[in-house]
């Protein structure tokens, strides 16, 4: 039949594929590709694949530690943050935004709070892409010190950052006072 052999082309690999490609020693874009597939897909918690996953988060190749934090985020737990806090340190930029994305999605106050509120300084993260990352995952975790810390993002020069503060500012707090910073303060007083 036409229609089934047309329709195969658009068919996802197979859970099979998706394993050998991720498992690919020689080409690092099939080891993203098999990641990805594997880490976005509803049975991609089995620990076969956490596992992988903790692994290929160490990958020379950025795209792959990109596909394997997204999976960690994805069906990891907050036993995973460790790997996600190293990886805010990643000399690639795409890298470390993912693992602040890991770090909203994976709740774990213990650990992810002071990485988060670190690198949402201008001075210790170059980054607004990365900076506005760690603004949104900072809106779940509802501490003192998390307010005080996307108060003082609302100072950002970029735009982006400003806005993710101020959308965790409204996540955590239930008020909406945009970019005004004073009025933060008082109301957070």
């Amino acid at each position: 039949n036409n229609q089934d052999g047309l329709l195969s082309m658009f068919a996802p690999p197979s859970p099979q594929t998706a394993g050998a490609w991720a498992t690919d020693r020689y080409d690092p874009d099939l080891r993203y590709r098999g990641t990805l597939l594997l880490g976005t897909a509803s049975w991609g918690g089995e620990p076969l694949y956490l596992e992988l996953y903790q692994q290929h988060a160490k990958d020379p190749e950025p795209n792959v530690r990109v596909a394997a934090l997204r999976a960690l985020g994805n069906h990891g737990g907050p036993e995973h943050a460790p790997i996600m806090i190293e990886a805010l340190a990643d000399p690639e930029e795409r890298v470390r935004v993912e693992a602040a994305r890991s770090l909203q999605r994976v709740y774990a106050p213990e650990s992810a709070v002071d990485p988060l509120i670190r690198i949402l300084q201008p001075d210790r993260e170059r980054s607004a892409q990365v900076r506005s990352a760690a603004a949104t995952a900072l809106g779940q975790y509802p501490e003192n010190r998390v307010l005080q810390s996307l108060i003082a993002g609302l100072t950002d020069r970029s735009l982006a950052v400003n806005q993710a503060c101020t959308d965790s500012l409204r996540i955590l707090t239930g008020q909406d006072f945009g970019y005004d910073r004073r009025a933060w303060s008082t109301w957070a007083q």
